[in-house]
């Protein structure tokens, strides 16, 4: 009776021990699992693939006038605005006639979702393509003209401190910060890429596909 005594005994030892050895290992994989789900929620910002840069300098970009870039194989405009074309985006009735006035249905960083979009009050930049066909865009001031396929920018002719941006295929019209006027074709404002502005060793440039730090 004793030899199966000690032999029941062994059994549910071993039991004890097979149990002790499954809830361990089910403990173990919970937490695997769990690990590599918190890794990805936590990891996920910094897995992404960064945009390749672009450095531009601005020295030699006058007030009003503007240049072209090519970045990602798209046409990136910079523009340098006055301080009159600032205060012509800011005034209480500038957002009247535009379409996104708030860029809520836009593209841009969510710090520039602002009246001026732009990191500093003088520099706009934005991809040079329209938002109705992805034609390109020109910049407009009011010491231009739009050339025989563009019409003329309404913003620039009817007031002299302001700048905007025609589309060159069906003519939709763009203020100074890139937002779409009213009654156009297009229905969204001018994508704003991401961007940061830096000096270099006392020179001012644009570094495109960056964050701004």
């Amino acid at each position: 009776m004793s030899s199966i005594r000690i032999s029941e005994e062994a059994d549910e030892q071993r039991r004890l021990r097979l149990r002790v050895l499954i809830k361990v290992m089910l403990a173990t994989a919970a937490a695997a699992v769990l690990f590599v789900i918190l890794a990805f929620f936590f990891s996920g910002n910094d897995e992404r693939p960064r945009l390749p840069t672009l450095v531009v300098p601005l020295a030699g970009i006058a007030p009003g006038e503007s240049t072209r870039v090519l970045w990602e194989r798209r046409p990136v405009i910079i523009l340098r605005r006055t301080p009159e074309m600032i205060t012509a985006l800011t005034t209480r009735d500038a957002g009247a006639q535009l379409r996104d006035a708030q860029s809520r249905r836009s593209e841009q960083p969510v710090a520039l979702q602002t009246a001026l979009r732009s990191l500093e009050p003088e520099w706009f930049v934005a991809i040079a393509l329209g938002t109705d066909q992805g034609c390109p865009v020109s910049a407009y001031t009011a010491a231009t003209s739009a050339d025989a396929t563009t019409p003329a920018n309404p913003i620039a002719t009817s007031n002299t401190a302001a700048a905007g941006f025609a589309d060159e295929c069906r003519g939709s019209l763009y203020d100074g910060a890139g937002r779409v006027l009213a009654d156009q074709y297009a229905d969204r404002n001018l994508a704003v890429p991401l961007y940061d502005i830096e000096t270099v060793n006392g020179q001012l440039q644009l570094v495109l596909g960056r964050q701004a730090q």
